[in-house]
């Protein structure tokens, strides 16, 4: 759940990013068709202030009304295609700096947090190794927990036998020590072997029964230690898996982002070399087009000069 609500929260983080620059952007956009607008509107109030003046002067170097009226027009309508064209690629440039800020600012989000994916991921791993590592221990423990049991359980048997042997011994020797006969002192012996060999079966009987029951009360210790470790080690897989997966995630967005911007570079170059061309061409257009008015210029005192 943890894992999830920080990957949620890196999602909603992008998305108010994005939604932060979108809206800037659109407001850049208004601004920018606002003063589009406003210098519009001022280019053709300059232009009409100074129509007359222009026309006046086209008529004293020998054109006439419709003529002067026509370059008027001509120049009035090239003056406004120029600052729209302008106007045009200012904006362009503003609104693809800004969209290129707002990658830069998701292309450094997105790093932070890829950094921070990495990060969890190695941490992860190393919380997986420590928990495969803590179950090894523990089953090395109860090795050594087991042999140490049986060690002490079987020193201990040893001690009681041998108390009893003795305990035994003594019995014997004064339950016999007042019998003379012979034959009756075979019978006691036989009688007292028995029960000493009765004795001894009944105390490994018993000893068996407290070993067993030791036993199962160390293993069921052991299982429920080692159950633990494997729940432990069993969460650190999981969290393991899921730290490469947003690891492996991001890394992939950021490639992903990486070849967005390439592409956007790539527009970027086209859009400016559009822009160079067609530069290029209206200044070639306007260079003819002045060869043509000189031309013109020429032929016309040329058959000024003849007429004379």
């Amino acid at each position: 759940d943890f894992c999830l609500s920080r990957g949620l929260g890196d999602v909603y983080k992008r998305q108010s990013l994005r939604s932060q620059y979108d809206k800037e952007i659109e407001r850049l956009q208004e601004s920018l068709q606002d003063k589009a607008t406003k210098e519009k509107s001022n280019l053709q109030k300059r232009l009409a202030a100074k129509k007359n003046k222009r026309i006046s002067d086209l008529k004293m170097e020998g054109k006439s009304d419709s003529e002067a009226s026509s370059i008027v027009a001509t120049e009035e309508e090239k003056a406004m295609v120029d600052l729209t064209e302008k106007l045009e690629t200012e904006a362009d440039e503003a609104i693809a700096d800004k969209r290129k800020e707002a990658l830069e600012a998701e292309r450094k989000l997105i790093a932070k947090e890829h950094e921070m994916a990495t990060m969890a991921a190695t941490n992860a791993q190393l919380q997986k190794e420590a928990a495969v590592e803590a179950m090894r221990q523990i089953r090395l423990q109860h090795e050594t927990d087991a042999k140490q049991l049986e060690a002490s359980m079987l020193t201990q048997h040893k001690t009681q036998e041998s108390n009893l042997k003795s305990r035994l011994a003594e019995r014997r020797a004064a339950k016999l020590r007042d019998v003379a006969d012979s034959a009756e002192r075979q019978q006691h012996e036989a009688a007292l072997q028995q029960e000493e060999l009765e004795s001894m079966r009944a105390l490994q009987k018993q000893n068996a029964a407290e070993d067993e029951r030791l036993k199962a009360e160390q293993l069921a210790q052991q299982e429920l230690q080692e159950a633990q470790a494997l729940e432990a080690l069993k969460r650190a897989e999981i969290e393991v898996a899921k730290a490469a997966a947003k690891e492996a995630a991001l890394r992939a967005f950021k490639d992903l982002q990486a070849q967005a911007e390439e592409d956007i570079n790539l527009r970027e170059v086209q859009r400016m070399r559009e822009i160079h061309d067609r530069q290029e061409e209206k200044q070639k257009a306007e260079l003819e087009a002045q060869k043509k008015a000189g031309k013109g210029k020429l032929e016309e005192l040329s058959l000024i000069h003849i007429s004379e």
